[in-house]
C-alpha cells in the first residue's frame, strides 16, 4: 500500500497543483483554453510517443492485449449506449457510448501504468491508448 502511495504521490501532486492554480490564480478564459489545448494536443501525445520509444519493440503478446482491451472498450461502448437508449433522456446514445468507452482508457491510464509498473508497461499502455 505504501509503495503505491509513494509511486502515485508525484502524479497526483501535479493534478493537485493544477487544480489549485485553476481555482485560485487570476487568469483569462483564453489562457485556460490555450493551456488545455497544449496539454491534450501537444504534451500528452509527446509523452506517449516518448514512452513507446523507451519501451522498445513489441512482442507477440501485445496483440492479445490489444484485442482484449479493444473488446472491453467496445463492450463498454455498447453497454453505455444501450443504457442511454433505454433511459431516453440525457445525452445521445452515441455520446453516452463514447463517454463510457473513453473512461476505460483515458489520459491517466498510460501514465499511471508506467508509474506503477515501470518502463516495461509503457509500450502496452501507450499502444492500448493509441489503438
Amino acid at each position: 500500500m505504501s509503495l503505491g502511495i509513494v509511486l502515485l504521490f508525484p502524479f497526483f501532486t501535479y493534478i493537485g497543483i493544477g487544480f489549485v492554480a485553476q481555482r485560485y490564480l487570476d487568469k483569462s478564459e483564453a489562457a485556460q483554453v490555450w493551456m488545455d489545448s497544449f496539454v491534450f494536443y501537444i504534451a500528452m501525445p509527446a509523452l506517449l510517443f516518448q514512452t513507446i520509444i523507451r519501451a522498445g519493440h513489441p512482442t507477440g503478446e501485445i496483440l492479445v492485449l490489444l484485442a482484449a482491451t479493444s473488446a472491453v472498450t467496445a463492450s463498454l461502448f455498447l453497454v453505455s449506449a444501450s443504457v442511454s437508449r433505454i433511459r431516453k433522456k440525457g445525452l445521445d446514445p452515441a455520446v453516452s457510448g463514447l463517454v463510457g468507452a473513453y473512461s476505460n482508457i483515458g489520459y491517466m491510464g498510460p501514465i499511471l501504468s508506467v508509474q506503477i509498473f515501470g518502463n516495461d508497461a509503457g509500450l502496452p499502455a501507450a499502444m492500448i491508448f493509441l489503438f
